[in-house]
């Protein structure tokens, strides 16, 4: 099965011929706390005309949902999550706080080419300033061509 880690801030750095920016998070950083993300939906058909990508966050113990800044939540580093809606809930009934957000679907998609598995990072900052970063795998999908590589065999 085919993996691909899809990490558009960096290549569209390199594309615009700029060397890749300081902010880049590294996730080794002992500093960066690992967030738990859940990407929906966990099939993405680049055929949708959806508005939206939902994600939902969850922080590990000592740490809380309430404290995300929104405004610095981004996927795969170019992407920002929409400042409406947002809602903390416990979807998955865990007992801990998930903070959902949304990631409008077509800016989404033009980060996105059709594989059997592509690896999103969302990533953001606290309102003190600690980082935090996770991913979540989807399946990326576009009816009428297998594999991203041109049209079905009929």
């Amino acid at each position: 099965m085919k993996k691909t880690t899809i990490v558009m801030a960096f290549i569209l750095f390199c594309l615009a011929g700029a060397s890749a920016p300081a902010d880049v998070i590294d996730p080794n950083d002992p500093n960066v706390i690992n967030a738990a993300i859940n990407i929906d939906p966990d099939t993405l058909n680049l055929k949708s005309k959806g508005k939206w990508i939902t994600c939902r966050i969850e922080l590990p113990e000592g740490y809380d949902v309430h404290d995300i800044d929104v405004s610095t939540i981004m996927l795969n580093g170019v992407v920002p999550a929409q400042p409406r809606p947002v809602e903390i809930t416990d979807t998955n009934g865990d007992g801990v706080a998930e903070l959902m957000v949304k990631f409008s679907r077509s800016a989404v998609q033009a980060l996105l080419t059709p594989d059997e598995e592509t690896e999103l990072i969302v990533s953001g900052e606290l309102a003190d300033g600690t980082i935090f970063e996770g991913t979540d795998t989807i399946r990326v999908i576009d009816p009428g061509k297998k594999n991203g590589k041109g049209p079905k065999n009929k």
